[in-house]
């Protein structure tokens, strides 16, 4: 890829779902969500499906969405602004993951709200991991949500500060959300005859 050439990336939670559906892979599926973008009440229950379908195999990236430059333009063009991205993370994971644990869920915030319960084919689990995190509120964020830490584009001589940062939210702040994991999920195809779908390696 060079500076004049537009990077070309599919629609994550369209790849997992194709991959819940060919594959019978006991390795977890990793994709990253700029959850800002997101209508966090659809994403959760897509989510939750997903990882139904795949048997638990899902590990969710999670992130806040990067810089402006000359293919980043996600924001502006679902006009949103850049400035509440880390706002609307911290509400939309709180939705997502108050949807995943409560059978009767119910959320206010400042740009989602329902007293109404919202259905979900199953009840989910915490998979959520954050990337890309070298700021300290993104230290903050995924202290509180999230069970794990990729450290993208940040240096040695950076992690052993954020690592630390880290450490200290984690133990001196509210309890982090640990859904539990359901139990006694139905795998697609354990519903399925014992035919396998064909492989699609070239």
């Amino acid at each position: 890829m060079t500076e004049d050439t537009t990077p070309l990336f599919y629609e994550s939670l369209t790849n997992l779902a194709w991959l819940a559906g060919v594959t019978d892979s006991g390795q977890p599926w990793r994709r990253l969500l700029c959850i800002p973008c997101l209508e966090p009440v659809l994403a959760a229950k897509q989510v939750a499906n997903i990882d139904l379908l795949s048997d638990g195999h899902l590990i969710l990236g999670v992130g806040p969405g990067g810089a402006t430059d000359g293919n980043n333009r996600d924001f502006e063009v679902l006009n949103i602004p850049r400035s509440e991205k880390w706002a609307r993370t911290k509400e939309y994971l709180s939705v997502m993951q108050e949807i995943w644990t409560d059978p009767k869920p119910s959320y206010e915030g400042r740009w989602t709200t329902s007293s109404r319960p919202t259905s979900t084919r199953s009840r989910s689990r915490n998979h959520m991991i954050w990337e890309c995190a070298r700021m300290e509120r993104s230290i903050e964020i995924m202290a509180e949500h999230c069970i794990g830490w990729i450290p993208s584009f940040i240096t040695p001589e950076e992690y052993p500060r954020l690592a630390n940062w880290l450490r200290v939210k984690a133990a001196s702040g509210p309890p982090a959300r640990r859904p539990r994991p359901s139990r006694g999920r139905p795998s697609a195809r354990s519903r399925r005859d014992s035919r396998r779908a064909p492989s699609r390696r070239g």
